[in-house]
């Protein structure tokens, strides 16, 4: 018998009715790999905007999970990851090693493609035993076609899910962005609805300021209290790249509601700071505004390095506070800007 009329045969048997009495016999409960939040044979989304972590969170449950340790206190099953990464591996790639992450344990394919034409060829070479498969992200792996269509988008994910089918049963998950300028209470995959309603469940990751936000929307699980992030910026201390500049990283660590919200109050002390200034001096420089607001304990005026930091980072936060609309591109303050510091 050839493939062909195996796979017809299979098919045909799946239309064969089965009494309820020997189904029920035949479930099993789920199998977690991450207590709580990434079971066996699941497909899942992970959805955040642009620059809020979704590949840094990535490395942080491939850490947890290769490791067999825990993730904010959930107990993991140790296990093989398999990595599909269609975007920028070399950044991925830092950011695992940064964390110190067993590299010996993730296989990668270090390629983006259309996963609808190509899914039975990945499953053919992927022929190791996995916990899990990370896709990064599923727009590298829609290819062709409009990702509205509902067509391409139910295709597209149909193939993803077809990743369960690796040895070992793994879960798979999809980083995803979600449509433009969607709020916190708003992230869901961009695309068709037809490919949503084909995941089990859709993780959320949001970032405001240095705490992200790791939570649940959709699901087809028990749901899992919301879990907090500090993101850290890693430096490699003997690595340059061509300039000289000292090769850095992001990681997340988790941390507490209560160090969280502390996280929050300086910062939003620190907006109010920034826009209080510049309410009275709309002319302060970044150096200025580094030297008052970014110094560390102990650092030096006169430090060049430390002034630099300090100008880059200031130059960061009043990009944030443009993003939010608490000033003008020209640094001056919104309505918004005028109301957060007159309370």
């Amino acid at each position: 018998m050839d493939d062909k009329m195996k796979q017809d045969l299979a098919k045909m048997e799946k239309l064969i009715p089965i009494n309820a009495s020997e189904l029920q016999k035949k479930m099993k409960p789920q199998v977690f790999v991450l207590e709580d939040i990434l079971a066996k044979g699941n497909l899942y989304t992970l959805t955040a905007r642009n620059n809020h972590g979704k590949s840094t969170l990535m490395a942080a449950l491939i850490k947890a999970i290769t490791d067999g340790g825990t993730f904010n206190g959930l107990r993991t099953v140790q296990g093989r990851i398999l990595l599909l990464s269609g975007e920028n591996t070399v950044d991925t790639m830092l950011k695992l090693e940064a964390i110190n992450v067993n590299l010996d344990l993730i296989d990668v394919v270090d390629a983006p493609y259309e996963i609808k034409t190509l899914i039975d060829d990945q499953i053919k070479f992927a022929t190791n035993e996995y916990v899990g498969v990370m896709v990064d992200s599923n727009q590298s792996y829609f290819g062709d076609g409009d990702m509205n269509g509902n067509g391409p988008g139910l295709q597209h994910f149909q193939a993803l899910r077809r990743l369960t089918e690796l040895n070992g049963n793994p879960f798979v998950t999809v980083l995803s962005h979600p449509t433009k300028s969607a709020k916190e209470d708003e992230l869901i995959p961009y695309g068709a609805g037809s490919g949503i309603n084909e995941i089990d469940t859709n993780l959320t990751l949001w970032k405001s300021g240095d705490v992200a936000t790791f939570h649940i929307g959709k699901a087809r699980q028990q749901r899992f209290e919301p879990i907090k992030l500090r993101l850290e910026v890693h430096t490699f201390p003997d690595r340059y790249n061509n300039f000289g500049k000292q090769v850095t990283s992001s990681k997340f660590t988790c941390i507490s509601d209560t160090e969280a919200e502390a996280i929050e109050e300086r910062e939003i002390s620190t907006e109010v700071g920034v826009l209080e200034l510049l309410n009275l001096k709309p002319d302060a420089t970044y150096q200025h505004i580094g030297d008052a607001f970014f110094r560390k304990p102990g650092e030096m005026l006169d430090d060049p390095k430390a002034a630099a930091a300090r100008k880059k980072q200031a130059e960061r936060f009043i990009k944030t506070l443009i993003n939010g609309k608490y000033l003008t591109k020209t640094k001056k303050l919104t309505r918004l800007g005028r109301e957060l510091i007159n309370g």
